[in-house]
C-alpha cells in the first residue's frame, strides 16, 4: 500500500473512531437553572436528608406547609413530587 493510500485509510479510520464517540457520549444539555434553585430548596428542606421532606420540614416553607396535607398522600414527598409540586407554584400568581 503506498502512503497516500495509507493515510487516507487512517484518516477514514479515525473519522469513524470519533463519530463512534460522539454517537456514544452525545453533548450534555446545560443543566436548568429552574431545576438548580428546586434542588437546592429540596436539600434546605431536607433537614434530616432521608431523601424526602416531611411535614415537619414542610412548615419551613410557606406554600408547601399549607399544600403538603393534599400533595404528600403518603406523608411525605420525594424530589420528584416536589420538584413538579414546585414548577406549578413557582408559575402561580403571588399569593398576597
Amino acid at each position: 500500500m503506498n502512503r497516500i493510500a495509507r493515510s487516507i485509510a487512517v484518516a477514514t479510520l479515525l473519522g469513524f473512531a470519533a463519530t463512534s464517540v460522539v454517537a456514544a457520549n452525545p453533548p450534555t444539555a446545560a443543566p436548568d437553572p429552574q431545576e438548580q434553585n428546586i434542588d437546592q430548596l429540596f436539600v434546605q428542606l431536607d433537614q434530616n436528608r432521608d431523601g424526602f421532606i416531611d411535614a415537619t420540614e414542610a412548615t419551613n416553607h410557606k406554600g408547601l406547609a399549607s399544600a403538603f396535607p393534599r400533595i404528600a398522600r403518603s406523608g411525605r414527598l420525594d424530589r420528584q413530587q416536589f420538584v413538579a409540586w414546585y414548577k406549578v407554584y413557582d408559575m402561580a400568581p403571588a399569593q398576597e
